[in-house]
């Protein structure tokens, strides 16, 4: 858990409008925190896309906040994979220009049941069970022990106003289908469910401290021009062993570009360059 005390002094806030992140600005606020604004307007729901981008104009201009908009140039046929790299992108580019010591964004506990979910039925490996972590180097999120009701009641206890995101509503994207139907039936089956689903995200995340988890995007990938990922296993035994090739079809030397750890919970290999983590063998 983030306290918003111990955050870094000047922070950059995510701003969409919604009440999440309505609600941590006016938090860091409360606290002290000198914050600057980025809203980005995705440009896929026309008027109502801009009308949130108003909204968060008037809100900082309320509250004397500085604010940058960035305005994306959405492809024939976005999707959620392009509004979020769009949207992290600009968050670079803000975090750049402002030299904020942070990006601080508002995903709370709802965010991190559903992104466990999407995580599971997409084919995720042990590193999916995190979630959302609450830190990523220069990127913190320090609402993830709140649920969305709570951050709801919090805006109406000091008469808050936020905008609703229309599209929030369609099932036109798969965290939506979970959110109105995965979601209600686990709560049906414990009302706690978002609470049981982050404590094992939070063991998760503890364990991974000790045993680096596998990343999916570990499968081949370069780590450098040529120098390339490689795997090879020796603590357990197992003799499991993968050399990729590099930049123009070169090839690496195993024993320089791997390293092996292994412990009770299994057989583990990792990148010497990019400290990326595969599993090799589980021991449970």
């Amino acid at each position: 858990m983030i306290k918003l005390q111990n955050l870094p002094q000047w922070l950059l806030v995510g701003l969409s409008g919604g009440a999440d992140s309505v609600a941590l600005l006016l938090l860091l606020m409360d606290v002290g925190k000198q914050v600057t604004a980025v809203h980005v307007n995705h440009g896929l729901r026309g008027d109502a896309s801009d009308g949130d981008e108003a909204f968060v104009r008037a809100l900082c201009e309320k509250h004397q906040v500085p604010l940058l908009t960035y305005r994306a140039d959405p492809p024939d046929n976005p999707g959620e994979n392009w509004a979020r790299e769009a949207r992290y992108g600009f968050f670079r580019e803000a975090m750049a220009q402002t030299g904020a010591e942070a990006l601080v964004l508002a995903h709370h506990r709802d965010d991190q049941a559903e992104t466990l979910l999407l995580h599971l039925v997409r084919g995720s490996r042990l590193g999916g069970l995190r979630g959302i972590t609450a830190r990523q180097g220069k990127l913190l999120r320090p609402l993830l022990t709140l649920t969305r009701e709570d951050i709801e009641e919090y805006c109406a206890r000091h008469g808050l106003s936020y905008v609703q995101d229309s599209s929030n509503a369609s099932d036109l994207y798969a965290r939506n289908r979970l959110r109105h139907g995965a979601m209600p039936a686990l709560r049906s089956v414990n009302p706690q469910a978002e609470q049981a689903m982050g404590a094992l995200m939070q063991e998760a995340g503890e364990l991974e401290e000790t045993v680096p988890f596998a990343d999916p995007s570990c499968s081949v990938h370069r780590c450098s021009a040529d120098r390339l990922c490689v795997r090879w296993c020796a603590g357990c035994f197992c003799g499991r062993s993968a050399l990729y090739p590099g930049h123009h079809g070169a090839w690496t030397e195993t024993e320089s570009r791997s390293l092996h750890f292994w412990s009770l919970y299994g057989c583990w290999t990792f990148c010497r360059i990019c400290g990326r983590g595969e599993l090799w063998r589980l021991f449970v």
